[in-house]
């Protein structure tokens, strides 16, 4: 915790005696995060518990960038906005519990990219779940190229539903740009498991022909030895 302030406080001090702004204040302190090494792995941890919403945003993409294993709860806390308390409890709250608000999307979509640059395959159940819990389109996305990250065969299930959803809508509601990302993460799994979704793509009339062009250069990518 000392840590944390001390890094805040740095950053604040230095920026008000060069008379910065606020705003070039909050760029300098979210550059400063962004640059923490790895041996500060749980001060941007309780961070992204306590700090304000550019702060936790730049604490959750450090911590994907690392690849901290250790921040599974507190990535999955964020994006889904809930707190999984077990060991994460014990270890930073000496045992008090609490929910917080809804974390704003950026947050909790970078928590999702995050999880997925762990490239672990026992969050796709949470990331994969979020796509279709979470309203926001931007949370959808990041969710979907996480999937694309962690490049496992289970992760084209959760794909396929999130294209399968979009296509049930009419189609002035229907999210263009969560199609293309679905798309693009099948593109970078390359499973043969996403051939029917793909083709189901090119025959939809909903869609605007450039995501049916992307899905058929998807199909170009699959791999059938797999």
């Amino acid at each position: 915790m000392k840590t944390k302030y001390f890094i805040i406080i740095f950053c604040l001090m230095t920026n008000l005696l060069l008379g910065n702004t606020e705003k070039e204040i909050n760029e300098s302190v979210e550059k400063y995060i962004s640059n923490l090494p790895n041996s500060a792995k749980e001060s941007l941890i309780i961070m992204v518990r306590d700090g304000r919403k550019y702060m936790k945003r730049a604490a959750v993409e450090r911590l994907g960038n690392l690849r901290s294993t250790e921040a599974e709860d507190i990535l999955i806390a964020a994006m889904t906005y809930t707190w999984a308390w077990n060991n994460f409890d014990k270890k930073y709250l000496t045992g008090k519990k609490k929910l917080i608000p809804e974390l704003d999307e950026e947050v909790r979509a970078e928590a999702a990219l995050s999880l997925g640059k762990l490239r672990d395959s026992k969050n796709i159940y949470a990331i994969g779940n979020t796509i279709m819990v979470d309203k926001s389109s931007m949370v959808k996305q990041y969710c979907l190229r996480a999937l694309g990250l962690i490049n496992k065969q289970e992760c084209v299930q959760y794909i396929e539903k999130a294209i399968k959803y979009e296509l049930s809508l009419n189609k002035n509601l229907l999210d263009n740009n969560v199609v293309i990302t679905a798309i693009k993460a099948l593109g970078s799994i390359r499973h043969k498991d996403g051939f029917s979704i793909l083709i189901e793509v090119t025959q939809n009339e909903k869609l605007d022909p450039n995501i049916k062009n992307e899905a058929l250069e998807t199909l170009e990518k699959i791999r059938w030895d797999w």
